[in-house]
């Protein structure tokens, strides 16, 4: 639905520009402009390649540009929303961790009021490491999700535009087709057979028209004689 220029400046809507002055479905006008995209992906790269073809160089040049830009809206759209999934489930662990670590340190601290002389009793000593360690398991997770919700901050915003354009779109230097070789020598090849062909057809016919002038000399030539013997 954009405009864009032309080689020569003019500005064209490339709806229409597709139409080519038809009124053709838009399913239809979307089947053909998928066909003038090619992309291929290299799998052990990962390097994706893409190409348009148009019939004006700078038409292809700008469309090209505006697939790419497309291409990382919707990247950053998917990215945006799995970062956006990951960060909602860290902030309610983070909740969760932060109430059974208050919980956890709060146990502790009551148990030590409650039990002044821990050291000289085992069974106080084993019960305040159960509650440490147990205590000490919660904190560390509460600081790993800290820092992984740190990371998904700085993630959202270095996936400003997730693709690395190695090879910008440019102005195409020569055209892809019609490839003017190819037509030069597919036409040879074809006025070679037709003139092959009207060389044996002309030649078959003239042997035609000689045997038949052959046979009809033959057919009509001098008239019989015929001769009467008479016995006197």
């Amino acid at each position: 639905n954009g405009n864009f220029l032309l080689s020569n400046d003019e500005e064209i809507h490339l709806e229409t520009y597709l139409a080519k002055g038809k009124k053709p479905p838009k399913q239809e006008i979307l089947i053909n402009f998928n066909r003038k995209i090619s992309i291929s992906l290299d799998r052990r790269s990962g390097v994706i390649s893409m190409s348009v073809s148009m019939n004006d160089p700078k038409l292809a040049m700008e469309v090209h540009k505006e697939l790419i830009d497309i291409i990382n809206g919707r990247f950053v759209n998917i990215k945006k929303l799995q970062t956006t999934e990951k960060k909602e489930f860290i902030q309610e662990r983070i909740k969760a961790l932060e109430i059974d670590l208050n919980n956890s340190e709060k146990a502790i601290k009551e148990f030590k009021e409650l039990n002044r002389l821990i050291s000289s009793s085992p069974e106080l000593t084993l019960k305040l490491n159960r509650l440490n360690r147990d205590n000490k398991v919660i904190e560390q997770i509460f600081i790993l999700l800290k820092e992984q919700l740190e990371s998904t901050k700085i993630e959202e915003i270095e996936n400003a535009k997730p693709l690395i354009i190695i090879d910008n779109p440019n102005i195409p230097y020569k055209k892809s087709s019609p490839t003017t070789v190819y037509n030069l020598i597919y036409t040879f090849l074809v006025i070679s057979l037709i003139s092959i062909y009207y060389f044996f057809v002309k030649e078959s016919n003239n042997r035609r028209i000689n045997d038949w002038k052959i046979n009809s000399f033959i057919s009509t030539g001098a008239p019989s004689t015929y001769i009467s013997d008479n016995i006197i």
